[in-house]
């Protein structure tokens, strides 16, 4: 049975719409028509200012009313929909609380709203001669909230290393309290407790304003894809590959069966430098060549790179160590296809297509220990997120944490 759609009550209503005024605040057919979300909000807000961000958690938290918070709604993946309350929901966009608020060039970073579209930003860092170090699946109509809410990482310039996005953050918690993050390295203020809201879907509350780092742009992209009859020896041309000081910004591997036969398909971009970077594409060639690959045109492996390796359909994923991967392709013989990307020096992200099989995660993890870890982690994590929302308000659907895919 669904859930019934509650009402919200007339002192809620009136109280919000005197504080934003009516230009700021829509209800029922003209909120779900300016939130493009199944099912649609009560009520939509557009603060322009954090204080009303503010204002609007306070008096939802008195109401026990659910809150959502989405930028350009750009990634409003399904799956995300679907976890949406159902018994209705309050909305709040970033739309109107954007904008650059200060650029230091020399120094690399750069102020923003949260609700700054990611266009926006790469335009105005490419006014400076700088970019934005952005992630995979960093859409332009995404804004800056929404991209930190879902990834709070990005790759290091130099090294291609997993490394934070921002400098710093501000943000409203589920209480309604404006809180700050310092820009200075973590070593000098004890733990980095804003991480909690980087990659967490919004689960711990708002994220309002970002101080983003930059990167000079790239003097050179050079990639470069090969095919091979073996997967063995595909996998160890991208796990050679990947640990060389000069790693590939970009890595995928995509195994699939074909006359009852596993091929595999590699491509890699390397980014930086222009010498560098032709460089490590040519030690690319030559490992691959040497392992028997046949090469790809440019965009083909461009597109074995950059497409949806899932090519829609549904997949499940996880990490997992370079020693596990040949034993876990024979024993996922079956698998229509099977996707190895993210690489790193300890393993890389597999993904099998179709995502319909029960046992993946014990094969991903036959010992336990990711899974006991990640449990510890979630426990205190949930323990932090009960103390600030107990009633669990501040986007429901954020927690338990969605998987990789889908977002706002």
């Amino acid at each position: 049975m669904s859930a019934r759609r509650r009402e919200l009550s007339d002192n809620f209503w009136l109280s919000l719409a005197s504080t934003f005024g009516h230009r700021k605040v829509l209800k029922d057919k003209a909120a779900a028509g300016a939130i493009a979300m199944q099912p649609g909000p009560l009520a939509a807000f557009f603060p322009e200012d954090p204080s009303e961000v503010s204002i609007l958690l306070q008096t939802a938290r008195a109401e026990k009313a659910k809150v959502v918070s989405c930028g350009a709604c750009s990634r409003a993946h399904d799956s995300i929909q679907k976890r949406l309350p159902a018994e209705g929901y309050v909305a709040i966009g970033l739309s109107n609380l954007s904008g650059i608020l200060e650029v230091q060039p020399d120094s690399l970073w750069m102020s923003a709203w949260a609700g700054t579209t990611l266009a926006a930003l790469r335009r105005t860092a490419e006014e400076y001669g700088l970019q934005v170090p952005l992630t995979e699946g960093a859409t332009e109509e995404g804004t800056l909230g929404g991209w930190l809410s879902v990834c709070g990482n990005t790759n290091d310039a130099i090294l291609s290393t997993p490394a934070p996005a921002v400098l710093s953050i501000e943000a409203v918690l589920p209480t309604g309290n404006l809180v700050n993050s310092v820009p200075v390295p973590r070593a000098a203020v004890g733990p980095d407790l804003f991480s909690m809201f980087l990659g967490t879907w919004g689960g711990f509350g708002v994220i309002t304003r970002a101080t983003l780092k930059l990167q000079p742009l790239t003097e050179r992209r050079a990639l470069a894809g090969y095919r091979f009859s073996a997967t063995g020896r595909a996998l160890e041309v991208m796990r050679t590959v990947s640990g060389r000081i000069w790693a590939p910004q970009a890595a995928r591997m995509i195994v699939e069966s074909s006359g009852g036969k596993k091929k595999a398909r590699l491509a890699m971009s390397f980014e930086g430098e222009q010498g560098l970077a032709e460089v490590a594409c040519k030690y690319f060639r030559a490992e691959a060549k040497s392992a028997g690959g046949t090469a790809a045109g440019q965009d083909e492996a461009r597109s074995w790179l950059y497409a949806d390796p899932a090519g829609g359909q549904k997949s499940q994923s996880g990490c997992i160590r370079w020693s596990q991967v040949s034993g876990l392709l024979r024993k996922l013989s079956g698998a229509e296809r099977v996707v190895l990307d993210g690489p790193g020096l300890a393993g890389c992200r597999l993904r099998v297509v179709p995502g319909d099989r029960d046992d993946l995660a014990a094969l991903l993890d036959p010992e336990g220990s990711q899974r006991e870890s990640l449990d510890t982690a979630r426990e205190f994590l949930s323990g932090i997120r009960t103390q600030l929302d107990p009633d669990g308000l501040v986007n429901p659907h954020a927690w338990p944490l969605p998987a990789p895919g889908g977002g706002l």
